[in-house]
């Protein structure tokens, strides 16, 4: 897959209640197309392209129509941010989840968008996983994870400076410490993963991931799905800006 010059995604997420959906086109060295498919209780959706140095937005009332200008930044954000899950980074969890998966077997073949493909199954570390599938995204950001702290200037007891923000950067490590504490992310029940691969190259077609402590034995159903997506178009997607 990291040999890939494009592909695109199609991919659910659910964290809790109803799955948010997203697609994304994605083409070789960085660019990116996103849209918001759906989400509970909105009939709103955005769009984002990420390329070369600049980032284009725009809101949609009822997508492709009633879509408002595009916007554009020429701070480009170092991924593109699925919604309010920005910090779990959706659009690379599937393929740095096929990095994670133990005790996988071959099962019964699948067809996936027309396609007999090979099907392996296994379980994961999910939350283990999620946190490094966020290292590898934001790992290499300089200043990306900050701790900071007010400091207040006294003199004779009275503070003569506001309170200013004192802040310094953190390594992941030190991040994982000051957000989540004594937390054992490899101690979770381990969550069921099954992949579908084309035979001939090994692509993957389809991830599914299934909520910690469900069956392993059989694919999960729509409320065991934690994680899904579907890959197409290998090497035949191309992301244009609005202003091309």
């Amino acid at each position: 897959m990291a040999d890939l010059r494009s592909y695109r995604m199609e991919f659910s997420f659910r964290d809790e209640g109803e799955p948010v959906s997203f697609v994304v086109d994605y083409s070789d060295p960085g660019d990116y197309y996103e849209r918001l498919v759906s989400a509970p209780e909105t009939d709103e959706s955005f769009e984002l392209v990420l390329r070369g140095d600049s980032a284009y937005g725009r809101e949609c009332a009822h997508f492709p129509n009633d879509c408002g200008e595009w916007q554009k930044s020429d701070e480009r954000p170092p991924i593109p941010g699925a919604g309010g899950f920005t910090t779990v980074a959706p659009e690379t969890l599937g393929l740095t989840a096929l990095d994670h998966i133990d005790g996988a077997e071959v099962v019964e073949p699948g067809v996936v968008n027309g396609l007999e493909l090979v099907h392996v199954r296994g379980s994961m570390r999910l939350g283990a996983t999620i946190l490094e599938n966020k290292r590898r995204v934001y790992g290499h950001i300089k200043d990306y994870w900050k701790s900071c702290e007010s400091i207040d200037v006294f003199e004779d007891g009275n503070a003569t400076q506001p309170s200013q923000p004192t802040c310094r950067a953190l390594s992941f490590e030190e991040y994982v410490e000051e957000e989540y504490g004594d937390v054992d992310f490899d101690s979770e029940p381990r969550a069921p993963i099954h992949i579908w691969l084309s035979p001939d190259d090994l692509l993957a077609h389809r991830i599914v991931i299934g909520l910690p402590g469900t069956d392993q034995s059989k694919e999960p159903d729509a409320t065991d799905i934690y994680f899904e997506v579907t890959f197409s178009a290998f090497n035949e997607v191309t992301v244009i800006s609005p202003q091309d």
